[in-house]
């Protein structure tokens, strides 16, 4: 799976950034090191684009869900939960 989410990451335009898995709960996006911390419970595909949701975006949206990141994070479940044979979901995931 993180081969995956490594070409994610590329295909995003964050060939630069990381992806480390963490134990301490949730996720985070760190633009200071190029890196998003993912707990392993929750080591999925929706956490990984909410997370490339913020990556993405300036900085001024940070750590916010505004209407601009909220566009971004669907944007991303629509384009890969597509892909992956699952398009409609992302509306399910939209608490995250």
């Amino acid at each position: 799976m993180s081969t995956n989410f490594r070409e994610i990451l590329v295909k995003e335009g964050l060939k630069d950034w990381k992806i480390r898995k963490i134990y301490s709960g949730g996720g985070v996006c760190i633009h200071s090191i190029k890196e998003i911390w993912i707990d392993e419970k929750h080591w999925n595909l929706a956490f990984l684009l909410h997370e490339i949701a913020h990556a993405v975006l300036p900085k001024k949206h940070l750590p916010w869900h505004d209407v601009i990141w909220g566009d971004k994070y669907t944007e991303l479940c629509e384009k890969y939960f597509k892909l992956g044979g699952y398009y409609g979901t992302c509306t399910n995931l939209s608490y995250l």
